[in-house]
C-alpha cells in the first residue's frame, strides 16, 4: 500500500480518488487572493455547479437534493448548505454553503450518492443554517410563483405585489424583473432594524432615473425609517433616512450603471453610515439614525401613505439581503469576490 502513495501520491489524494470512483465527490479550493481579510466565521459561499466535473453531474440527483458538503475527504465534518437550483439537463445550479472559517487557505468537499433527500429546512445542514451570522433575511429571489421566500430560520417572506413574480435571469441564477409600475414584495411590519444593521442587493436598472427604490422601510407620511434608492437621473444611489423635514444618510459619490452593480449599505450605532459599490466603500457620513415607522418593509418599491409600490424599481434585483450587524469592509469585498466570479474563486479539484 505505501508504494501507491509513497513520494508520488499524498494519502488524501489517494483517497479522493478513491471515493470519487463510488461517489461524485469534489475537492474546492479557494483562489488565496480572493479572499479579504479573514479568517471570517461561519461565512457563506457560493458555489457556481456549472463549474463541477462530470464526475458530479454522472451522479448528483436532478435538484441537488443529495448534495452533502464536508470540511474532510473523511467526510467526519459536515457543512450546512442550501441547494437554491441544481438542473442536470443543463448542468447548472446555485449552492451556498457554510464555511466555518473562511480563510486563504480553505478546502472543503462536495459529494453526492444520487439517491439521498434533501434534509430538512432547520436540520443542522439544512439551508436554514446557512445563513446563522446575523442574517436577518436573504432572499434568492428566483420564484416562478408562490411567495418570495426566506432562507433564514426567520421566516421573513414576502408577497408579491403588481405584475410580479417575473423570473428573469439573474446575477446569481435567477432574478426578479421590476417593470416600474407598482411592483413590489411586501415583507410586512416585522422586520424593522434600526441599530447596526446591514443591506445588500444585486440591482440591474433598465434604465437610470431617479427615486427608485432598491429596498424601503416606508413612508409614514411624514417619516421614512430607512430607504436604499437612487437620488440622481445620473445614477447615484443613497442609504437614509427621512426625519422630517431633514434626510439623514449618506449618498454615492459615483453611479450604479445598467449592468450587474452589487450594492451594500449599512447603519452602526455610532451614527457613521456607510455606502459600498463593486465591494468597496463608496462614502460614508456621520448622521443621526433612522426614526421608527409603522409602515411595511418592501422590496423594488417603497410603501407610502398607507399603501404599497410607490417609486417602484424598474430593472431587476436579486440576492437582497438584511443582517443585524455592520459587516466589515473585508466581509463585503470577499462576498464581491465571491458572488461577482464564483469561478474565479475556486479552484475545483
Amino acid at each position: 500500500m505505501g508504494r501507491l502513495w509513497g513520494g508520488r501520491m499524498s494519502f488524501s489524494a489517494y483517497l479522493i480518488g478513491i471515493l470519487s470512483q463510488k461517489t461524485g465527490m469534489t475537492k474546492l479550493t479557494v483562489n488565496a487572493t480572493e479572499v479579504i481579510g479573514g479568517p471570517h466565521i461561519n461565512f457563506p459561499i457560493l458555489v457556481n455547479l456549472a463549474d463541477m466535473p462530470q464526475i458530479f453531474w454522472s451522479v448528483v440527483r436532478n435538484g441537488g437534493e443529495d448534495i452533502r458538503c464536508y470540511s474532510d475527504v473523511q467526510k467526519t465534518i459536515q457543512l450546512a448548505r442550501e441547494v437554491v437550483s441544481c438542473e442536470t439537463g443543463s448542468k447548472a445550479g446555485e449552492l451556498w454553503v457554510k464555511i466555518p472559517s473562511l480563510s486563504s487557505s480553505t478546502t472543503f468537499y462536495i459529494d453526492v450518492d444520487g439517491v439521498s433527500n434533501e434534509p430538512a429546512p432547520d436540520s443542522t445542514y439544512g439551508r436554514e443554517n446557512v445563513w446563522t451570522n446575523n442574517y436577518l433575511a436573504v432572499w434568492h429571489m428566483g420564484e416562478s410563483s408562490g411567495i418570495s421566500m426566506d432562507s433564514t430560520m426567520n421566516n421573513n417572506d414576502g408577497i408579491f405585489g403588481g405584475n410580479l413574480p417575473d423570473q428573469r435571469s439573474g446575477k446569481i441564477g435567477n432574478s426578479q424583473h421590476f417593470d416600474g409600475n407598482a411592483d413590489y414584495i411586501n415583507i410586512g411590519n416585522s422586520l424593522s432594524p434600526l441599530d447596526d444593521f446591514t443591506v445588500s442587493a444585486w440591482v440591474k436598472p433598465d434604465a437610470i432615473s431617479i427615486d427608485k427604490q432598491i429596498i424601503s422601510k416606508g413612508f409614514d407620511g411624514t417619516n421614512t425609517q430607512w430607504e436604499l434608492k437612487t437620488t440622481t437621473e445620473a445614477g447615484k444611489i443613497s442609504f437614509q433616512t427621512y426625519d422630517n423635514p431633514n434626510g439623514l444618510g449618506v449618498e454615492s459619490i459615483n453611479t450604479i450603471t445598467t449592468n450587474w452593480n452589487y450594492i451594500v449599505a449599512s447603519y452602526g450605532t455610532s451614527s457613521d453610515w456607510k455606502i459600498y459599490l463593486t465591494g468597496t466603500l463608496d462614502n460614508s457620513s456621520n448622521d443621526s439614525g433612522p426614526v421608527l415607522t409603522s409602515e411595511d418593509l418592501q422590496i423594488g418599491a417603497v410603501y407610502a401613505f398607507g399603501s404599497p409600490g410607490f417609486q417602484s424599481w424598474e430593472g431587476l434585483l436579486d440576492e437582497v439581503r438584511i443582517s443585524n450587524t455592520v459587516r466589515s469592509s473585508d466581509w463585503i469585498k470577499t462576498e464581491y469576490n465571491n458572488q461577482s466570479d464564483s469561478s474565479a474563486f475556486w479552484i475545483v479539484q
